[in-house]
């Protein structure tokens, strides 16, 4: 098996197993969220993303009795709870699909989901996910270094540029230089780190599936939403030269 290259027990390849299977399914709830909302049945905002507030909370709430049944916590009522947070996750995604492709082609550009820009933006986005998770899996002392260090350094500088902004100090190029750009650099190392941190929990017997799928999607829509961005930027771009 793929893992065993990576020093895994048997019931650590199941349980990574489980956790990368999950966060697929996730995956796919999450496309269908970002479809509802280009088509407009559904829509981000304050109430969408309280809504996934209260679900990683019942998530939290429910992790001890559903380990009373399922050692790993994964219960029906936890797995239904990860899908609805993956669905309203999708929706707030969709918002940046909206926007780059706006962006890229115009404010009057119909937006699909199966636009070739969106496609070309999972394709990156798993590569560069596959790449940090076998990274994860193999880390050494210093990548994992490497990695913190990227994401305190990403950070600082996101917290000065966002208060430059405030006093009209820092440039639209600066914000998102810091907010995307960098941000791509420190979503790549949360996947490193984070698998990391899920494959040596397992190890120890800290297995918890649903909290570790809720991880690993989050981190491959952090990914997802800056590419997104970014090509959307480059095809601009290309416009103008063009």
């Amino acid at each position: 098996k793929f893992v065993k290259m990576f020093d895994t027990t048997t019931k650590v390849d199941r349980y990574l197993g489980k956790v990368y299977g999950l966060t697929a399914v996730g995956l796919g709830v999450a496309a269908y969220g970002a479809k509802l909302n280009l088509e407009g049945v559904m829509y981000p905002g304050f109430a969408m993303t309280f809504l996934q507030i209260l679900l990683l909370i019942g998530v939290g709430a429910t992790e001890f009795s559903a380990r009373t049944t399922h050692k790993d916590g994964g219960s029906p009522l936890r797995i239904a709870l990860f899908l609805a947070f993956a669905l309203c996750s999708g929706v707030n995604a969709g918002s940046w699909i909206r926007t780059g492709l706006k962006s890229a082609y115009g404010p009057y550009y119909v937006v699909t989901i199966q636009d070739q820009l969106v496609y070309e933006s999972f394709v990156l986005s798993s590569l560069l996910f596959g790449v940090f998770t076998v990274a994860g899996l193999i880390a050494t002392p210093g990548m994992l270094f490497l990695a913190s260090s990227a994401i305190g350094i990403v950070g600082f500088v996101t917290f000065w540029t966002t208060i430059a902004s405030f006093f009209g100090l820092a440039s639209l190029l600066a914000i998102e230089t810091a907010f995307i750009r960098l941000g791509l650099v420190a979503a790549s190392s949360y996947v490193l780190i984070d698998t990391w941190l899920i494959l040596q929990k397992a190890r120890n017997g800290v297995r918890d599936v649903v909290t570790h799928s809720i991880t690993l999607l989050t981190d491959f829509l952090q990914l997802f939403v800056r590419i997104v961005y970014i090509l959307a930027k480059s095809k601009k771009e290309e416009k103008k030269k063009n």
